[in-house]
């Protein structure tokens, strides 16, 4: 008797639609960074990446060929001119790509945590394995040409203490404290990704072909 045909739940086909777009995006923005770099090392990262996010997209197409849904449309050749002129140096490249790993890690281990069926649990923690992998590449390339700016280092306490007021959690007012660990963890990378992020505004907002793209950057 053939084994009973569990469909795709609700979660699990957002969550491939959600890589879908987030993989062909990258497609174009990667073989556009391709007509550019310079640095040998980051071309070969680069290479790689290019090659993973074009069979992730890949993948997802067989998943919603296999449900009948229809194959998002996402992002195109018509989207990107890969050929424009040079908007970026070397380093931004490398460190936007550390960024979008970042991102692909968050996005593929909450995926894994809402998916049920064995092959796509299986399909994602494939994805986060390259994922991982992948991060190490640039990161260490980062370290290696000296371009990654490590977060602050905590002085050791004398003793172990507790929060022992609701005043701990005081904001604007109050008693001020220092910042945990924690606290300053997620202000470096969050202030890391917005220093990204405002790069890319002000980049795409001076080149975009669509005034109403660039209307809605600004």
């Amino acid at each position: 008797m053939e084994p009973t045909r569990i469909s795709l739940t609700a979660p699990e086909v957002s969550s491939l639609w959600t890589q879908f777009m987030f993989d062909t995006m990258s497609i174009g923005f990667i073989k556009y960074a391709l007509e550019h770099i310079k640095d040998e090392d980051i071309i070969e990262i680069y290479k790689h990446s290019l090659e993973l996010s074009e069979g992730h997209a890949q993948n997802v197409r067989e998943f919603f060929v296999g449900e009948g849904v229809p194959i998002p449309q996402g992002f195109t050749h018509e989207d990107v001119n890969i050929h424009a002129p040079r908007l970026f140096q070397d380093p931004f490249y490398l460190y936007y790509m550390y960024i979008m790993t970042l991102q692909g890690l968050t996005g593929y281990s909450l995926s894994l945590s809402t998916s049920i069926r064995a092959d796509l649990r299986k399909y994602y923690i494939t994805c986060n394995t390259e994922t991982m992998l992948l991060f190490e590449k640039f990161i260490d390339s980062l370290l290696t040409k000296g371009l990654f700016s490590r977060p602050a280092v905590l002085t050791p306490s004398e003793a172990i203490d507790f929060v022992k007021h609701q005043s701990f959690l005081t904001g604007w007012f109050g008693e001020r404290r220092p910042l945990t660990g924690i606290e300053i963890g997620d202000i470096t990378f969050n202030m890391n990704k917005m220093h990204m992020h405002v790069a890319l505004k002000v980049g795409f907002s001076q080149v975009a072909a669509s005034k109403k793209v660039r209307q809605y950057i600004n």
